[in-house]
């Protein structure tokens, strides 16, 4: 485990041994963004799973640092359901958010993908996947994204 918070370092990590593991995952948020071709700055890491799968990705995530758990948080808007853990080194914090594949979510879990990128193979959520959670979403910075990515339909 690097001492370190690279974003990217650390979620390369974190997908290579969820793979090893055999604990389906998907990117999704920012950085799905960013494999879908438009990347941006962002503070977390965002990944979807099946419900039955969300404790064994917190323990893989244990092994990388993420021992800072929160309760889950269920939005009643959505009903989506997102599970936070934290890895602290020093005074940065790195959080990653799992969110429970099931409900509305489904469909974006369902049609996941398996994409090849610079750094190696990593599950993502589809393009229209991402576009789901970002209207589900609405914050401004998701309306931003949306109008990102319909740059490129």
């Amino acid at each position: 485990m690097s001492s370190t918070l690279d974003l990217r370092t650390v979620l390369d990590a974190l997908t290579t041994s969820l793979d090893q593991a055999g604990i389906p995952y998907a990117v999704c948020g920012a950085l799905a963004l960013a494999i879908h071709g438009h990347p941006r700055a962002t503070k977390d890491i965002d990944l979807i799973t099946a419900p039955d799968q969300i404790v064994a990705l917190k323990a893989v995530a244990r092994v990388h640092g993420f021992t800072l758990e929160a309760l889950p948080m269920t939005f009643s808007a959505s009903g989506i359901t997102v599970h936070r853990v934290s890895r602290l080194v020093g005074a940065q914090i790195l959080t990653l958010d799992i969110l429970d594949g099931s409900g509305a979510l489904a469909p974006v879990w369902n049609a996941r993908e398996r994409v090849d990128t610079t750094r190696g193979p990593v599950w993502v959520v589809s393009r229209q996947g991402l576009i789901t959670m970002k209207l589900a979403a609405g914050r401004p910075q998701d309306l931003a994204d949306l109008a990102r990515l319909e740059t490129s339909a």
